[in-house]
């Protein structure tokens, strides 16, 4: 069973998209805490 040509276009355009981004995939990470809560006790707390 051939695959059609839109099928194959396809995959090579999701399969170029996954390498670019997995390139450009540059990840710094912080060690930043933020307490999602605290606005809300303030709120809370007036």
């Amino acid at each position: 069973m051939p695959f059609s040509p839109r099928i194959v276009h396809a995959l090579l355009a999701g399969a170029a998209a996954l390498w670019l981004g997995a390139a450009h995939a540059e990840v710094t990470l912080l060690n930043v805490s933020y307490d999602v809560t605290r606005e809300l006790y303030k709120g809370i707390n007036r």
